[in-house]
């Protein structure tokens, strides 16, 4: 009697544990699933410039979330177009694919990617934009009922402006590149001008809408420029070094409207946004739409701004940067040991 009661507890307890390794096989599997759920995410991009966005994206995905390219995520990107007409190809290419989510970087991509995902449940993240509802992105800000959602550039292209005087006081004059149909551009434009006769500037405005008109405009920088300031538009961002090249030759300062690029642009001082981090940024709001969150409950979030003085740049065509703008400057480059 003893020894079947033994068989039969020993049966029972076989049972037991064939039972629960079978549920936590299925419970692994099932995380497993979770895990490795391969991600497809198509990228709009207009500017080379725009690269820096795009590693600030990819490196955050993996390194703080586990989205691992070629592992569990796919990203579908034709590379920079170069211009506006060139992102629609792009846009068709990305249609072939079963995306979970769009990337645009900068204003005219997030514009061609709003339209032509409206009628989908594709989710698009936006970064950098400087005006996402005068750009027709979003109604408003927090609580916008469109599938959309991004990061938006501060109001940092007057203060741009601000800066440039504050670095070079002589400057009265200052030439600046403008594309009238770029909204991006208007959206620059105007905040400078609100700005300006304050500080006692006179802006000396050349209009292009094309990449040969900007190539034309450079070698014809009016005379009476002291400095050249370099709105934040797309086209613009994609020619930043040939801008700053420009005004190098006539020994004119350049101001450009981001903080990351002085480096390898030569332009004297820059303020604005960090592309890389704006891509970590949008990377966090990729990750929370991943989880089940609607884009359209995540607000606009708003870029942070940097100052970054260039004094290599600056000592090449003989202007001391004051002491007062170092000591408030992000990022100082071009430092030798003369200047530490």
């Amino acid at each position: 009697m003893l020894s079947r009661f033994h068989t039969i507890s020993r049966v029972l307890f076989i049972l037991c544990l064939l039972s629960t390794l079978v549920l936590a096989a299925c419970g692994d599997d099932g995380k497993k699933d979770e895990k490795t759920e391969t991600k497809t995410i198509g990228v709009l991009n207009i500017s080379p410039g725009m690269e820096l966005v795009l590693a600030g994206f990819k490196d955050v995905m993996a390194s703080e979330f586990g989205y691992i390219e070629g592992e569990n995520v796919t990203y579908i990107y034709g590379g920079p177009s170069g211009s506006v007409e060139g992102l629609d190809p792009l846009i068709d290419d990305l249609k072939t694919h079963d995306l979970d989510l769009v990337l645009a970087f900068g204003t005219p991509p997030a514009q061609k990617a709003e339209a032509a995902f409206a009628d989908t449940s594709i989710p698009v993240i936006f970064g950098p934009v400087n005006d996402p509802i005068a750009a027709g992105l979003v109604e408003t800000i927090a609580g916008h009922p469109e599938n959309v959602t991004g990061i938006q550039n501060g109001a940092s292209v007057a203060k741009g402006l601000d800066w440039l005087v504050q670095t070079m006081p002589g400057v009265e004059q200052v030439y600046v590149p403008h594309n009238p149909l770029d909204s991006s551009s208007v959206a620059s434009l105007a905040s400078i001008q609100e700005v300006a006769p304050g500080l006692g500037i006179e802006l000396l405005i050349g209009e292009v809408t094309t990449s040969d008109e900007l190539t034309e405009a450079l070698a014809n920088i009016p005379e009476d420029a002291d400095a050249v300031l370099v709105l934040r538009v797309a086209m613009f961002d994609a020619r930043t070094a040939d801008i700053v090249s420009a005004a190098t030759e006539k020994d004119l300062p350049a101001m450009v409207s981001r903080s990351d690029v002085l480096e390898f642009t030569g332009a004297i001082i820059g303020f604005g946004p960090d592309f890389y981090n704006i891509g970590q940024r949008m990377a966090r709001l990729a990750d929370q739409v991943f989880k089940g969150t609607e884009a359209s409950a995540l607000p606009i979030e708003t870029a942070e701004e940097f100052l970054s003085v260039n004094l290599a740049a600056a000592r090449a065509i003989g202007v001391e940067i004051p002491d007062a703008i170092l000591r408030q400057a992000n990022n100082i480059v071009g430092q030798t040991a003369e200047s530490e």
